[in-house]
């Protein structure tokens, strides 16, 4: 295959020592001058770019089950969609290119990717027995076909289709509504043309005729249940029928809570409805060009620029020939109140850190971050020996810490100086810095001790 397909002759071939089931191949290799390569037994890191490989498709592929909500039995469709992707995406070995651009000189169609375990409704006129039948109906995406230019549906009644004319909705993530009995996540039977059957009971319309117990192939919604027709009741005395029919179901008893903890529901505490109007009229900036037209955003912006003028964040200086400047941009937040309501706007100026150069703008990034066991350990010495506690918010918490890297970076968009030209030369961090977190905690902790 790889003579006819790619022009290329397999000069070496490389697996796993010790099987037994290889050992023919060694002679066919031999005979047709192909160098046989062995790893030693045990020693895996002498294969570690195809072992990284393997990880990185078992760890994709986990990935796209664990997003659709699939069991684990559908893992050979999201492994062959992991390296159905990983061949379309950039890769650092390869200089960022794309693989499938390297092999077939030609770039791949995005525009045919889809989300994995989406809703997608294939035309299915052709696979129809009668022309009366449905044209589409739901089914799951499992993948691209290797063998067509097409996408592979699975059908609630357990057929795979494959069709290129298929409507997606990525949105929506169907296996539950499609196989409600499939409750078992770990389930590993394999995929059959028809799904398990199952017992649904069919109350019969009539109160006289007795509850009918049918099978069905394809699984239906268990939730909607037929309710009969209670006969018409006559009213003593009066000689007229009731032409309301009673559909009420018994009431259903909510258990009482007995817990001794005192909850937001026992004391009454409700959280209020958000009104739908605060949706529709607020709404964040798309670009700085819309926040500077608002005189809310650029109220905000004002105030942000503000703080990191006053905290001595930055001088404008002139770039040095050597260096490159980081770039910034304007991150937009609507702060809410419980009930919906607008309770400030929040304009922050971040960092570009990918930006950032090695060695260069930074050394070490390294900042300990708290673990929950630490805050359930405080919460419990609080609670066991009475002691208040007290929540404290650090307003622009990673201008207080010192840089000590020499930093330029680009001026803010839209308050920038006169001078286009000139850069800010950074003596605090800001957000975005590979480094921030780091030297805000330095910061804190030359306070705290």
């Amino acid at each position: 295959m790889v003579e006819l397909q790619f022009n290329t002759k397999l000069r070496a071939f490389k697996q796993i020592g010790g099987g037994c089931e290889f050992r023919p191949l060694t002679s066919y290799c031999k005979n047709q001058g192909i160098v046989h390569r062995l790893i030693c037994p045990h020693t895996h890191h002498q294969n570690g770019v195809v072992e990284r490989k393997h990880r990185h498709i078992v760890e994709l592929g986990m990935t796209l089950l664990q997003q659709a909500s699939l069991p684990i039995k559908f893992w050979d469709f999201a492994f062959q969609t992991s390296v159905y992707l990983i061949n379309r995406l950039p890769t650092s070995s390869l200089q960022f290119q794309v693989p499938y651009t390297v092999l077939f000189h030609k770039s791949p169609d995005y525009a045919f990717l889809r989300n994995f375990g989406c809703s997608c409704y294939p035309f299915l006129c052709s696979y129809n027995k009668h022309k009366l039948e449905f044209r589409s109906h739901e089914c799951l995406f499992l993948g691209y076909s290797p063998s067509h230019k097409g996408y592979k549906c699975l059908s609630p009644s357990g057929r795979l289709y494959v069709s290129k004319d298929v409507a997606f909705n990525e949105l929506k993530y169907p296996f539950h509504d499609l196989f409600p009995t499939t409750s078992n996540k770990y389930d590993v039977s394999p995929i059959v043309d028809t799904l398990p059957s199952a017992n649904i009971p069919i109350v019969s319309s009539s109160p006289s005729t007795p509850a009918v117990t049918s099978q069905f192939s394809p699984p239906i919604n268990t939730n909607s249940v037929i309710i009969p027709h209670e006969p018409a009741v006559i009213a003593p005395g009066s000689g007229q029928s009731l032409s309301s029919v009673s559909h009420s179901s018994p009431p259903h008893l909510s258990p009482q809570n007995i817990h001794p903890m005192q909850t937001k529901s026992k004391a009454g505490v409700f959280k209020p409805k958000v009104h739908p109007s605060f949706l529709l009229t607020t709404c964040e900036p798309n670009s700085v060009k819309q926040a500077l037209a608002d005189p809310a955003w650029f109220a905000a912006m004002k105030q942000e620029f503000q703080a990191l003028i006053d905290n001595n964040t930055w001088d404008l200086v002139t770039l040095p020939n050597d260096r490159q400047p980081v770039s910034c941009k304007w991150v937009f937040r609507i702060k809410e109140n419980v009930d919906g309501s607008v309770k400030r706007y929040k304009a922050r100026l971040v960092a570009k850190g990918f930006h950032q150069v090695a060695v260069c703008d930074f050394t070490e990034t390294f900042s300990l971050v708290i673990k929950p066991v630490t805050i359930r350990l405080i919460l419990t010495l609080a609670v066991t020996n009475k002691w208040d506690l007290f929540q404290l918010d650090v307003n622009n918490a990673f201008l207080n810490g010192s840089l000590q890297e020499t930093i330029y970076m680009q001026q803010p968009p839209g308050f920038d100086s006169g001078d286009k030209s000139m850069v800010c030369k950074l003596n605090k961090a800001i957000y975005g810095f590979k480094q921030a977190p780091r030297q805000w905690f330095q910061r804190l902790k030359q306070i705290l001790l």
